[in-house]
């Protein structure tokens, strides 16, 4: 299961990558982007249950 979640952060840092081209300077953009990319990780480890 390490390595699924693993997967799974990879995955979301990825498409995070893509949607946010440079890296946002407001401090909550930032932290709105890790909640976004950490609650894609979480569903994606539920669709593989």
């Amino acid at each position: 299961q390490a390595d699924a979640a693993a997967d799974a952060a990879a995955d979301a840092e990825a498409k995070t990558e893509l949607e946010t081209p440079a890296a946002p300077l407001d401090p909550a953009e930032a932290r709105r982007a890790a909640e976004l990319a950490e609650l894609r990780e979480i569903e994606a480890e539920e669709e593989r249950r």
